[in-house]
């Protein structure tokens, strides 16, 4: 396997034989990497070996130039090691990210170093990240040249290279380094307690005439030492984990699209259907744009408390598939793919969406370890604290012995259009506030003048895409006339039924034969079963109901359901029996309700929806009920149109920002 690579569309004077290069004419191709496998400019051969197939082209080499002066073709250079940034102070890390910001700019300069193009440079930069301080343009020079010579590592000449000889005495150096580890790590005793120690201890092994280390330079060695083991040695190793979720050192700047953090969160609040149903409780799949900080996929999911790959394929399905509504331009093929060790994000399916169908990498995170995808984590946390403890109905954060879905459903008010508006409304006011990571610039702001060098590359056909079903369901009786049930919907077709036949055969046993199928839950119009006399997948569509739209097995079920809060939650009658329902069973067992576990689908952010709700369900408009819902408090719930809900944000607000 290729080693990874960074896509930054760099200027060259020329190519040569093993660059590695991304061919990309901005037409809504997926961008391909290869490699120069051949370069002879006096025989006028070029040819590039790309990465997706191992195929060998053949190009002039003078096409190749053209390409890349005009940036179809760009120079990919290898994912470079990072410095440790945790050895590093905190002065020193900002040295470096000043210092960067002048140099990077110059790679691709044929004369970077004149005085005439860093008098330009120089006040743009500092505009640009609002620098206090402005360097003269020698100074700069003399970064650039230490710069290229170290390999465009600006650390080792930030940090320097340390020859000197160490003032103290080898033998005394061995006896301060042991009271460190015997006194710091395992009692926390501070340098002038150490200091007094070492007088005593190089007195009793007769070091009389040497030189004793000052109780300063014990301290430096003190703050020297790695600070998690430090941490973890003084108050165990929870502590060190939740320390290493606080990033003191600032994060690493990348480019647009160049990766994508995903999550899903869950809020204990619960959700309605337009005619006071209970669906269950919210959760919602992010994706962010680490270097713009940008949300550019979201999937709301109801009645699901865990995610699966339908879900998590749903979410990224929406951030590469260009959105039609002008305010949000968010979105596009990522480079990496940054997930969790949840069940959906690590799911075979997933992982062969991202790498095959997406030509993308999928990073997959040790478990318990938010603090390796910062970015995301920060912005739920924050949806969390400033949207979410607004809603009507949420009841902070999760306690199975304070909470349980009576509770839920007792508290329920909002319905699934009323979340989904507000929650919109949130993205949007936060993609047009200022960022603290980004130097107070809004998110929107630093995408429009990334998306300006590097423009995103989006999916424009879903068909050419593998399998988005990612959801796989084993053992499903075959019928004969019927075809395969799967959450009370029926799916059948000709090339089922003939599937039938061939693995029935003309035995007469009861036993009906049995498929593999793969479901998706926010598409009900059709299913993947597997024929497993060739293992390949073919498409059997829903006749249980006519969908002309994308509808989830979730809505289809929920039509069956006649139940309202009223119904659903118990009534006291007597002290005997504190939870027997208001109404009088009728024959035979009593039922319990049966809540719908599966998601409800939204509208697709890329789908044409009107300006106030661009995120919505995907989902044909229902009658509205004949009469009005009474709850157990006596207030009537209506159906709310999308006319009686004023929109909070209008389109003057999101102008371009400074």
């Amino acid at each position: 396997m290729k080693r990874p690579l960074l896509h930054f569309p760099t200027l060259a004077a020329n190519l040569t034989l093993g660059d590695r290069v991304c061919m990309s004419f901005n037409d809504g191709q997926v961008p391909e990497f290869g490699e120069i496998v051949v370069w002879d400019v006096q025989r006028n051969k070029a040819a590039i070996e790309f990465d997706s197939d191992g195929r060998i082209i053949p190009y002039s080499p003078q096409k190749l130039l053209d390409w890349l002066k005009n940036q179809k073709l760009t120079l990919a250079r290898p994912l470079g090691v990072r410095p440790d940034f945790e050895r590093l102070t905190t002065r020193q890390q900002q040295t470096v990210r000043y210092r960067e910001a002048f140099v990077k700019p110059m790679l691709g300069e044929r004369h970077p170093q004149t005085e005439a193009y860093l008098s330009s440079l120089i006040p743009a930069v500092v505009r640009e990240h609002r620098f206090t301080e402005v360097p003269h343009w020698k100074t700069v020079c003399r970064w650039y040249h230490q710069w290229v010579l170290d390999e465009h590592d600006m650390t080792a000449q930030v940090v320097g290279k340390r020859n000197h000889k160490t003032r103290v005495d080898e033998d005394v150096e061995t006896v301060m380094k042991r009271l460190i580890t015997d006194l710091h790590f395992k009692q926390k005793k501070k340098a002038a307690y150490i200091h007094e120690a070492l007088v005593v201890e190089l007195k009793k092994l007769g070091y009389t005439g040497v030189k004793i280390p000052s109780e300063r330079t014990i301290h430096r060695r003190i703050q020297a030492l790695p600070r998690l083991e430090v941490i973890a040695s003084h108050d165990g190793e929870v502590a060190r984990r939740m320390e290493a979720r606080m990033n003191l050192g600032g994060h690493e700047e990348y480019n647009i699209l160049e990766r994508v953090e995903c999550d899903m969160a869950h809020f204990n609040v619960g959700v309605l259907d337009e005619y006071g149903r209970y669906l269950g409780p919210l959760s919602i799949a992010f994706l962010i744009c680490c270097g713009t900080r940008c949300i550019v996929g979201a999937e709301l999911v109801v009645g699901k408390h865990k995610e699966d790959a339908s879900i998590v394929i749903q979410s990224i399905l929406n951030s590469v598939i260009q959105k039609r509504d002008p305010r949000f331009p968010m979105g596009g093929i990522a480079y990496v793919y940054v997930v969790d060790g949840g069940p959906g994000y690590r799911a075979q399916t997933t992982k062969e969406f991202i790498e095959h169908g997406l030509k993308s990498n999928l990073i997959i995170l040790p478990s318990r370890t938010p603090w390796l995808k910062p970015f995301v984590e920060s912005f739920i946390g924050a949806l969390k604290s400033k949207w979410g403890e607004d809603l009507d109905g949420y009841l902070g954060a999760f306690d199975r012995e304070k909470y349980s879905d009576q509770t839920l459903i007792k508290a329920a008010s909002l319905t699934v259009d009323e979340i989904t508006r507000e929650l919109w409304a949130y993205i949007e006011k936060y993609h047009n506030s200022p960022h603290s990571g980004l130097q107070g610039r809004t998110p929107a702001s630093v995408w429009r003048v990334k998306a300006r060098d590097r423009h995103p590359v989006f999916l424009d056909h879903l068909t050419d895409l593998v399998d988005t079903r990612g959801l796989y369901i084993p053992n499903r009786r075959l019928h004969h006339v019927k075809g395969v049930c799967y959450q009370n919907q029926w799916f059948n077709s000709a090339e089922l039924q003939a599937l039938y036949h061939r693995l029935h055969g003309n035995t007469k046993h009861k036993q009906k034969p049995v498929v593999d199928i793969y479901v998706n839950h926010l598409d009900a119009r059709g299913i993947s079963v597997v024929n497993e006399l060739t293992s390949q997948k073919f498409d059997v569509p829903i006749v249980s109901h006519k969908l002309s739209k994308r509808a989830t097995f979730a809505e289809l079920n929920a039509k069956q359901l006649h139940k309202t809060i009223e119904e659903e939650t118990p009534t006291k009658v007597d002290s005997d029996d504190p939870i027997t329902p208001g109404k009088t069973p009728g024959r035979g067992d009593n039922t319990p309700l049966e809540i719908p576990g599966q998601p409800v689908v939204f509208e697709d952010l890329f789908e044409q929806k009107p300006p106030h709700s661009p995120i919505g369900r995907n989902t044909s408009p229902s009658p509205k009920p004949a009469a009005p819902t009474q709850d157990p408090a006596g207030d009537e719930r209506y159906y709310k149109g999308d006319d009686d809900i004023d929109n909070e944000f209008d389109s003057d607000d999101f102008g371009e920002d400074d």
